[in-house]
């Protein structure tokens, strides 16, 4: 007797599949609080330098941490494929989704609502959550015991600051390299230029 495929959805329950979604359309559900800080004028604050620093270090660090994650990502290195436990993947299991968060909170501070940076965190936290559940289940599936043992070691979300000699460097690619991959995330910026932009007009 022959036996027809099973299904996606028969395999699967709906909120795995819902996480599936969220996963591959992670990008695009971050669109609406772009277009918010944008064109929001509730309980903006006054143009301040110092929070423009502030909001442009933020920003910069969290650019940083991005580009330290692309030089210890193996598929960068064209290397054996394997779990990445160095770097910042020694300290936190997800140093990029960490680091959009960071370039969020930025963008708030530099388009004036300091306020919606606990929504911004917030909405994040939950996208990357979903996303990060379904990648997780896929990368144990593919890795095995070797991904059980990291995530038992390494935290999903508060780095550990002491880790192993053997994983604060390893195999990596150049921080130019990285760079040149990461060098998108700063039209993020036109944001608040955009901001500045329709502030001016009003």
């Amino acid at each position: 007797m022959s036996h027809q495929p099973t299904s996606y959805t028969a395999r699967h329950s709906t909120f795995e599949i819902f996480r599936a979604v969220v996963f591959k359309i992670r990008g695009l559900l971050m669109v609406p609080l772009l277009v918010f800080l944008v064109l929001c004028t509730w309980r903006t604050s006054q143009r301040d330098l110092a929070e423009s620093v502030v909001g442009l270090l933020l920003f910069s660090a969290g650019l940083l941490v991005r580009i330290w994650a692309q030089t210890h990502l193996r598929y960068r290195l064209h290397a054996e494929r394997r779990v990445a436990t160095t770097g910042p993947y020694a300290h936190v299991r997800n140093p990029v989704y960490l680091g959009n968060i960071l370039m969020l909170a930025a963008l708030a501070l530099l388009c004036r609502l300091p306020w919606i940076i606990p929504v911004v965190v917030l909405w994040g936290l939950l996208v990357y959550q979903l996303s990060i559940g379904f990648e997780e289940e896929r990368l144990g599936e593919r890795f095995g015991q070797e991904f059980k043992t990291y995530c038992l070691q390494v935290p999903r979300w508060f780095p550990r600051w002491s880790v192993p000699e053997k994983l604060k460097h390893g195999l990596r690619t150049t921080w130019l390299s990285a760079a040149a991959v990461e060098w998108h995330c700063l039209l993020l910026l036109l944001i608040p230029a955009a901001r500045l932009l329709i502030d001016n007009i009003r």
